[in-house]
């Protein structure tokens, strides 16, 4: 693999790791080069290299994301979080820091926008907020801690698995920004991602 294949490879994953859906060229730029490699490390075929993409690419689509100006402003508030706010999901977990729902697309949002669905066939919303809004309201604002506080707006319930399925995918992004791949950590998370699917209630 040329270097300038693996810069590309490393180029559009960060893109997808900016933008709420995997960008269609990145996408099509990660499939092309991994296709284009006769093998990776040990003997892995091609078929084994693009299943392996597709995961990392599904998983940073299902994770809730930054945008960039697609979605509304951010919640800028000060309020303190409930108590319980660990087990609050979609619009109550929200709305309890006082943030106001809006719906996707509405206004422009340059942090993260989390969407929510109250009920089945309605019209998406969610809440745009930055790491500033959960610190300023007492809540842990490391990037882990952001993407697993999206999967509670999402609707998902904060759970031990929840919080490992969204480190190893994290992982799993940074196993392929690496210009050498390392294969038995890659079988690892992908056993231990196919236990965690095994549970309900995850994304």
């Amino acid at each position: 693999m040329s270097i300038r294949e693996d810069e590309e490879i490393k180029s559009a994953m960060r893109s997808i790791g900016r933008s709420g859906e995997a960008p269609a060229g990145a996408v099509a730029q990660i499939m092309a080069t991994a296709k284009r490699r006769r093998s990776i490390g040990r003997g892995v075929g091609i078929a084994g290299a693009v299943a392996s993409v597709a995961v990392v690419v599904a998983a940073v689509a299902a994770v809730a994301h930054v945008t960039d100006a697609q979605n509304a402003q951010p919640a800028s508030t000060a309020e303190p979080a409930p108590a319980d706010w660990r087990e609050l999901t979609g619009r109550e977990l929200g709305e309890a820091l006082g943030w106001t729902p809006q719906q996707t697309g509405e206004q422009p949002c340059s942090g993260w926008f989390s969407g929510f669905v109250d009920e089945p066939g309605q019209e998406p919303w969610g809440f745009c907020y930055t790491a500033a809004d959960l610190e300023a309201a007492g809540l842990p604002a490391t990037e882990l801690d952001q993407r697993v506080f999206a999967q509670q707006i999402n609707g998902y319930e904060r759970t031990p698995e929840l919080i490992e399925r969204v480190q190893l995918r994290m992982e799993l992004m940074d196993l392929y920004s690496e210009s050498e791949l390392d294969l038995d950590r890659l079988d690892e998370i992908r056993a231990r991602l196919r236990v965690l699917e095994g549970h309900g209630g995850l994304p």
